[in-house]
């Protein structure tokens, strides 16, 4: 049984109507509001309330993203949901049903496109943190690895389909064009890519960490690291239950209904990306806000406090006055105190240039070769 023949067999029969594209613009209003705010807050952040005052490759990394972003939630709200997603196909009009296929079509392409730009930019973000060699190589192949995949996976998508408009006309119930044309094996090709994006995820989590050992950090520090790294395995637990949700991608009877669940996590997916890159300067920002709560000793272990020096009178028949005991003590305070000042001014720059990102500390270890 085809979709054709099963959505008019059904509404022949009065089956019921399933529906679910209320919960998919929820979802969608929410997350795309709450991921708005966390990117505007970053880049203005960084742009405008940093020591460097702009922003580096990540940053424009996921600003390029935004135009693509808007558009996946658009055609989700404005195109699949309005036309049908999350319905079942007998209470779908002939002609939602074909532009359903139109719009599923471009969504799948942007998905790759958004889901490349967030995780380049999560590789920039590491080169920014990390000097060493080793590392910076493995994660510009990273980069070219990222780049080559979402290239073979768009022409994978444009020219699976025999005649080559079938791949978003196959739904066009009203000409039948399922007779006049055939795809290969979507389902295999969707795994694939699903299981490499859940390898990427796993391998920009675990690069990192093994930097951390080679931190010269208290255990507390090294923790408190890995638990915000850790934060990109939300992601992965998305792409894995986004993965559980391709077992119909191709020889689905009901696509309005069958493919609700990979639009409900692939744009959850998405949205959390772009989320969890921002976690660290949102970090910063709430550091600003209430320095208490979540901020941190901004002094480190190496940095002494001096003591402070009380100005004391020369004895009698010393032969010293009041000026030329101040010409005597400067040389001693004046490079003592330059040097703290400096310290703690130079940790300060150098927490906010690390991408908004790491901890000062963190920062102030990367300065030597991993």
């Amino acid at each position: 049984m085809d979709a054709y023949s099963r959505k008019y067999s059904n509404l022949a029969c009065n089956v019921p109507v399933r529906e679910h594209g209320a919960k998919l613009n929820i979802v969608v209003c929410v997350l795309g509001v709450t991921t708005g705010f966390c990117i505007v807050s970053r880049i203005l952040f960084k742009r405008y309330l940093t020591s460097k005052q702009r922003l580096d490759k990540d940053d424009w990394t996921i600003m390029s993203a935004i135009p693509t972003g808007s558009t996946l939630m658009g055609l989700v709200v404005l195109g699949l949901s309005k036309h049908g997603v999350g319905n079942d196909i007998w209470g779908v009009p002939d002609k939602d049903v074909f532009s359903f296929g139109n719009f599923f079509f471009a969504v799948s392409l942007l998905y790759m496109i958004i889901m490349t730009q967030i995780k380049l930019s999560l590789c920039f973000f590491y080169l920014n943190i990390f000097p060493g060699v080793t590392v910076r190589r493995l994660l510009w192949v990273t980069v070219c690895y990222h780049l080559l995949v979402c290239l073979a996976f768009a022409l994978a998508l444009f020219f699976a389909c025999t005649p080559f408009d079938y791949s978003w006309n196959k739904f066009d119930l009203t000409s039948r064009p399922l007779a006049r044309g055939k795809c290969g094996d979507y389902n295999t090709a969707g795994w694939i890519m699903s299981s490499l994006s859940v390898a990427s995820d796993l391998w920009l989590i675990a690069l990192p960490l093994t930097q951390v050992s080679k931190l010269n950090l208290h255990i507390k520090k090294k923790i408190g690291i890995i638990l915000m790294f850790l934060t990109g395995a939300l992601v992965t637990i998305i792409s894995i239950l986004r993965l559980n949700s391709m077992n119909t991608y191709q020889n689905t009877t009901n696509p309005t209904f069958d493919e609700w669940n990979v639009v409900w996590w692939s744009t959850i997916e998405v949205c959390t990306g772009f989320i969890c890159t921002s976690l660290p300067t949102i970090r910063l920002i709430l550091i600003r806000i209430a320095p208490r709560t979540f901020g941190s000793d901004r002094v480190p272990k190496s940095v002494t406090r001096l003591p402070k020096v009380r100005a004391v009178k020369p004895p009698l028949c010393s032969g010293l006055t009041m000026p030329t005991m101040n010409d005597y003590k400067q040389p001693m305070e004046s490079p003592m105190n330059e040097s703290s000042t400096h310290s703690q001014t130079g940790l300060c720059e150098e927490s906010e240039s690390v991408a908004g990102s790491m901890t000062e500390s963190i920062a102030q270890s990367a300065k030597s070769p991993v």
